[in-house]
């Protein structure tokens, strides 16, 4: 997929961010038990994990984009649009590399080939699509977001400075690239609309303001006739493979042109994939929240010699306090996103000091993994819904552990 003209595949020399083998693992054996892929599946826990671990990996590399020599904020709206096409971008390789991977589970007389055969199989595949193409997307998305956090500084400006196409200028440079060296324009120009780097897979070019009385300015028409060429590979279909670099990341809001191959997917797909963007930008606003409301709500109280921010919550039956502190909310926030309450049990975490007052003793417990000479649970009724609340219990005194929607 991810070619030049002369057909090669090109590969940075920094090292790319990998996926975890253990998820990758995981959606295998996951598919090889469900004996093929639809695209519903796409939302089930193993693929969901897959989607997620590529949105991962790519939104690091916007992140190192968006932070490289920035002069102005980057507006938030700029950055959630940013994250959103990562993700959907992720969902889509996920279910390319899923529904490719359906192709292998059948063997000749149209069975189940064994998870060993299998697994070689997808060991080949991964190497593909999280390995060399994972490689190139995210030097692609580096790219693209620094040019869409310098069209934001761009915009700031105006035309008081003109932009100045810049290449590598080294033997790596391609020659169309190389044509477009020096180009210098207004930011108004309608060159940039179709033309802001990168033009190509690991494309090195770049853009960079200069003064307008410095520099002859270029001519506009002839500009855009060698930005046409540079974005011109024509495959054996007829197909002009380089058009989709034809946009401009800072003005179209995207990491990915829309005419990336993975995008060309029945109206079904899209909209599962924007699902899950929903159901993962749900919790992760959600868990931001929470973090800011337990540090900006947990009273300072005196712990021995030392003051501390939690909650002290007396009971009726208990000599001692049980105390809810930060290691409470973190807990719920890091470790329960795939529970399906988890949004509402985060929600009711701001009133768990509350709602454990009064909550029922169910009964003590004896701990297998966490560190406590005890657990002593509660429950409670409270909306219509039953929640459990688990103390630990040790020298240090009575915390609250973990609350969940039963």
């Amino acid at each position: 997929m991810y070619h030049d003209h002369h057909g090669h595949l090109h590969l940075a020399d920094k090292k790319t961010p990998t996926l975890d083998e253990g998820i990758f693992e995981a959606a295998t054996k996951w598919l090889h038990n469900n004996k093929g892929f639809t695209t519903e599946n796409l939302a089930e826990k193993p693929p969901a994990e897959l989607v997620n671990e590529i949105n991962r990996v790519l939104s690091m590399a916007v992140k190192e984009g968006l932070t490289s020599g920035i002069k102005h904020e980057i507006p938030q709206a700029l950055t959630e649009a940013l994250n959103k096409n990562v993700f959907v971008f992720s969902g889509l390789k996920a279910y390319h590399e899923l529904k490719q991977a359906s192709t292998m589970l059948i063997d000749e007389n149209g069975g189940i080939v064994s998870y060993e055969k299998f697994k070689l199989e997808m060991l080949k595949l991964n190497d593909t699509y999280n390995l060399n193409y994972l490689n190139t997307e995210y030097n692609f998305a580096t790219q693209t977001a620094q040019m869409a956090a310098k069209w934001n500084d761009i915009e700031q400006d105006g035309d008081e400075y003109w932009l100045q196409f810049r290449t590598s200028a080294d033997e790596k440079v391609r020659a169309s690239h190389a044509e477009l060296h020096n180009t210098t324009l207004p930011p108004s120009d309608p060159f940039w609309d179709s033309y802001m780097p990168p033009l190509d897979w690991n494309c090195r070019c770049t853009v960079v303001q200069v003064l307008a009385d410095k520099y002859a300015k270029s001519n506009s028409t002839q500009a855009v006739g060698k930005g046409e060429t540079a974005t011109t590979r024509i495959d054996k279909k007829g197909v002009n493979r380089a058009a989709m670099f034809r946009f401009n990341p800072g003005k179209q809001r995207v990491i990915f042109p829309q005419n990336h191959p993975y995008f060309k997917v029945q109206q079904g797909v899209k909209e599962v994939v924007e699902a899950l963007y929903n159901s993962s930008s749900e919790k992760s606003n959600t868990a931001k929240e929470i973090v800011t409301w337990y540090k900006g709500n947990m009273p300072k109280t005196k712990a021995g010699k030392f003051e501390a921010k939690r909650f002290e919550v007396m009971r009726a039956d208990l000599d001692s306090p049980i105390i809810i502190n930060k290691n409470f909310y973190n807990e719920l926030v890091g470790k329960y996103k795939d529970d399906k309450h988890y949004v509402e049990r985060l929600q009711l975490s701001k009133q768990a000091h509350i709602l454990i007052k009064d909550a029922t003793y169910s009964h003590d417990e004896t701990p297998v993994h966490a560190k406590a000479d005890m657990f002593k649970v509660y429950t409670k009724q409270h909306d219509g819904r039953e929640l459990e609340f688990k103390c630990k219990v040790n020298n240090d005194g009575i915390f609250l552990y973990y609350m969940r929607i039963k």
